[in-house]
């Protein structure tokens, strides 16, 4: 395709940010999510979907920053 290597490889980091992050914003996103309100369940801890929703909504923004801040000092200070 001719593109620039450095350019692909962030490009390629940033599809699997968005990927992992965006599984994160319901509870049937991951199989690991699921699995955790499982168990929690059975020791009779119990998490609605509302909660769970909540709590991903105040979390994963601060988590979306930080890994695109580290994703940008990494490619500039460490691939160059």
């Amino acid at each position: 395709m001719g593109l620039d290597p450095h350019l692909v490889q962030i490009a390629y980091l940033a599809n699997v940010n968005g990927s992992d992050i965006g599984a994160l914003l319901t509870p049937v996103g991951t199989l690991a999510t699921l699995i955790w309100m499982y168990i929690l369940k059975k020791h009779s801890i119990n998490i609605s979907w509302g909660k769970y929703l909540r709590v991903t909504f105040l979390i994963i923004p601060f988590g979306l920053i930080v890994s695109l801040i580290s994703l940008y000092f990494w490619t500039t200070w460490l691939l160059k």
